[in-house]
């Protein structure tokens, strides 16, 4: 997994891919934000499809207790995926869920970025490895603690906070 650490600043309107290239460059930075409104909650233990183009629409897992924003993506596909994983754990089926939505990409094609409020613990850890034990690899996923807000998604425009 790559670690990525909040840096204190805000960054609006960045996307999924630059927070991907921030954390293996960097190893984090700014918090993604967003001022734009939620169309579309995603509950705990819920996810679903997020297709891109127009209208934009932005999806979002709250309220993010002890729970994780786990959203899936690929370049080679027209959708991502956000899950509102309870507890941080994404069961084996909603992975398949997620594969399905992004059209069964190849496994190193897609990126991952699992983040939440609070510290770090093994729990949260685990749970983020054992998506690379189905098979994406562990450096395509953005392990990313501490997100200061109870609230994270994505946009059909690939804008993500």
């Amino acid at each position: 997994m790559t670690d990525y650490t909040y840096n204190g600043d805000f960054n609006q309107g960045m996307t999924f891919s630059t927070m991907v290239a921030n954390a293996r460059l960097n190893h984090g930075g700014p918090q993604p934000i967003s001022e734009e409104r939620v169309n579309v909650y995603v509950n705990e233990g819920d996810g679903i499809a997020v297709p891109y183009g127009e209208p934009i629409t932005r999806y979002a897992a709250w309220p993010l207790l002890s729970c994780a924003a786990v959203i899936f993506a690929s370049a080679d596909s027209l959708n991502a995926y956000i899950y509102h994983a309870s507890r941080g754990i994404v069961p084996l089926q909603t992975f398949n869920t997620a594969m399905a939505t992004l059209g069964n990409v190849p496994l190193p094609s897609v990126q991952v970025i699992y983040t939440f409020p609070g510290a770090s613990n093994n729990g949260y850890r685990e749970s983020a490895n054992k998506i690379a034990s189905y098979g994406v690899p562990a450096q395509n996923i953005v392990f990313a603690p501490n997100l200061s807000l109870q609230t994270f998604g994505i946009n059909s425009a690939t804008v993500i906070g």
